[in-house]
């Protein structure tokens, strides 16, 4: 939706009153699948989240807005499980219009990580405490109670189950014995995946406030039943990518690489494999901006776990 047919949604819809005569819009995130817009009312601001029903580039490519009721249900169920928590929290779930797949949430005036691990920044003093707040947060999420109808078997869950195929030729590009990767393909395979992952966990879904030295996890529809450390697991291998990529503060990275990485209770040869093996898929994005992604690759198998 765009500005107009926001301001639209919000005088005519069927919203709360609370929701209703905003007095300033700003879009946050026009993304790649997602719409997020803040929302300015005389005392308050809130965030209006919309889902689209196909990628921003290329109509072609569908989307289901079915995740919207992931997010919603992964976000209520996480705020109750932060709300007495020191170090980590989530945006206050407000509304839910499941005609439109638009959820409305608390705004928090935050950066997020990935800004913050730019060049242009250093937060090298700060990084011990957020380190120990994603450990937090990736430990307390075995609490959680999200309904599994819900994350049981989304989009997202087929795309991953059917990814798997291209775990061998992934592992092969970094140079792994073939027979070592067979061992590994088959562990994948037959796994049992019951634990609650948060799914996406990347820098840009932490917000980092500073000032009370606790994060803010957002964007929370790829919610699922997944390898427990798989969160673990994803945040190491953005921070691979970024700690060798032009645009990137790359000691600020690496530091928080390393911090992250002696909190990874799994220090066993398949969690590195998995870690390699999601290095190589990350590669594939172009906002790394690595001079020379095919050394870097080959230098991840270089990592002690």
């Amino acid at each position: 939706m765009q500005k107009q047919e926001i301001l639209n949604y919000l005088k005519t819809g069927n919203l709360p009153e609370f929701l209703k005569n905003p007095v300033e819009l700003e879009e946050l995130s026009g993304g790649l699948a997602n719409h997020v817009w803040k929302i300015q009312y005389p005392d308050s601001s809130v965030v209006l989240k919309q889902y689209t029903a196909y990628l921003k580039y290329n109509p072609n490519i569908k989307l289901s807005e079915n995740r919207s009721l992931v997010e919603w249900e992964s976000l209520s169920a996480a705020y109750k499980l932060a709300k007495n928590d020191k170090f980590w929290t989530v945006p206050k779930p407000l509304f839910y219009d499941s005609g439109h797949h638009v959820i409305f949430m608390e705004y928090f005036h935050c950066t997020n990580l990935f800004s913050l691990l730019s060049k242009s920044t250093d937060i090298s003093g700060d990084l011990n405490w957020i380190s120990d707040a994603i450990q937090s947060f990736i430990n307390d999420l075995g609490g959680i109670n999200v309904p599994a109808e819900v994350i049981s078997d989304t989009p997202v869950v087929r795309y991953y189950r059917n990814d798997q195929k291209n775990i061998p030729e992934r592992l092969s590009m970094v140079g792994i014995p073939a027979l070592e990767i067979e061992a590994y393909f088959n562990t994948v395979r037959n796994e049992v995946t019951n634990t609650v992952i948060f799914g996406d966990l990347w820098p840009a879904s932490v917000l980092v406030d500073i000032e009370h030295r606790k994060i803010v996890v957002v964007d929370w529809e790829a919610c699922r039943f997944g390898y427990r450390y798989n969160d673990f697991v994803q945040f190491l291998g953005n921070l691979y990518l970024m700690m060798n990529g032009e645009p990137f503060h790359n000691q600020n990275c690496k530091l928080l690489f390393d911090l992250i990485l002696q909190r990874l209770p799994d220090k066993s040869q398949n969690t590195k494999l998995r870690l390699l093996d999601m290095i190589v898929s990350l590669s594939q994005y172009d906002h790394w901006k690595i001079p020379d992604l095919k050394s870097t690759l080959k230098k991840a198998v270089e990592i002690n776990l």
